[in-house]
């Protein structure tokens, strides 16, 4: 399949699975719901060779699939793999012996989480929102296999600050954890229950406080992993405080129009959604992200976590206008998504997504 026949292909698929979803939350049907979610998940589970770090996967798997169950905890020490990644590698090993279902797997939990964790962050716009993350975060899923899986389970517990259950929050990053140890940096997050949920202040002194706060905590990121990569099982992790150089302009451009959009329309979107002061407030710690991602790699790899925010801020702006300018809005929001995907994925190659090639094309 050329490259150019692949990037139909994907926004066929995204941007179908996002119709077929709206339809099915109108009409209340569990299957067109389910269908809708499968097309992404069939999509990236039957892939072959396409994604960074695939030959990595595959190799992974052909050398701890032959693992007992019962050295989950030796292996994790020797290997830098997760737990909970190794479980699902030996599990998948039971049914057969190419890594096919491993990859079926990670992606099945990956796009399920996901659609569950923005079903709770953001009600009213639920296929708008899923569209984004699919055009925006998914094909990086395709690379970082155990980190996108790590990835929805966060986002799911960006939920629980909502709900102000800090126990449930904790239990849900340790989850996380368990696929990628990188999830556990974000077990402060929490602390922005009270300013963006709890706090009844006007919205100025809110948005002033999320963005500073939001620049101390994104400061504290790398402490926080080289602190946790101390310990001897979590000790490969020290990589992650290592040194980049360079930051990639387009993404930063991009945020920072968007940013000055959501603080344009901040009273507005957070008056009729509160939960929105939280989706900020992750945006403005994935921007910092990025910003000092040319200093350390922590920092890039920490803004793949808080890119949900932005996500849902945007799917919710439409529904602030009146309909004709709703649609219009909606228009311009999935037009952005669209535009991401094809510039970032298409043109500049990110994430090595092109050409897509099948499982049935390749030789698993």
């Amino acid at each position: 399949m050329s490259d150019l026949s692949s990037l139909f292909l994907y926004l066929f698929c995204f941007t179908g699975s996002a119709y077929l979803l709206s339809i099915g939350i109108k009409k209340s049907s569990k299957l067109l719901r389910f269908i809708a979610l499968l097309i992404p998940i069939l999509l990236i589970g039957f892939r072959h060779g396409v994604g960074t770090d695939f030959d990595n996967y595959v190799i992974f798997f052909e050398e701890y699939s032959v693992a007992s169950i019962f050295n989950l905890l030796s292996l994790t020490d020797t290997s830098g793999i997760e737990i909970g990644f190794l479980a699902l590698i030996i599990f998948s090993a039971l049914f057969t012996s190419a890594p096919w279902l491993m990859f079926l797997l990670s992606s099945t939990a990956t796009i399920a989480i996901a659609y569950l964790a923005i079903k709770r962050l953001s009600p009213a716009s639920v296929p708008l929102a899923f569209l984004l993350y699919l055009l925006v975060l998914a094909p990086f899923l395709m690379n970082g296999v155990r980190q996108g899986i790590a990835v929805s389970i966060v986002f799911f517990a960006y939920s629980y600050i909502i709900q102000g259950n800090p126990i449930k929050y904790i239990l849900t990053i340790i989850v996380a954890s368990l696929f990628h140890t990188s999830a556990l940096a974000l077990l402060p997050l929490y602390l922005f229950r009270f300013i963006t949920v709890k706090n009844r202040a006007d919205e100025a002194l809110t948005l002033t406080v999320s963005i500073l706060v939001a620049i101390i905590s994104v400061l504290l990121i790398p402490l926080g992993i080289l602190l946790l990569s101390t310990i001897p099982v979590l000790s490969a992790y020290s990589r992650y405080v290592g040194f980049e150089s360079g930051i990639a302009l387009a993404p930063i451009v991009l945020m920072a129009i968007l940013i000055v959009i959501v603080v344009a329309l901040y009273h507005r979107v957070t008056d009729k959604f509160p939960a929105m002061k939280l989706m900020a407030a992750l945006l403005f710690i994935e921007f910092a992200s990025l910003l000092l991602g040319g200093i350390s790699a922590a920092f890039s790899r920490m803004s793949f976590y808080l890119v949900i925010g932005g996500l849902v801020y945007m799917a919710n702006i439409p529904l602030i206008f009146s309909n004709d300018t709703r649609r219009v809005s909606q228009f311009i929001v999935t037009f952005y998504g669209i535009s991401y995907f094809t510039y970032f994925y298409f043109i500049n190659g990110y994430s090595d997504i092109f050409p897509y090639i099948t499982i049935w094309s390749g030789s698993l």
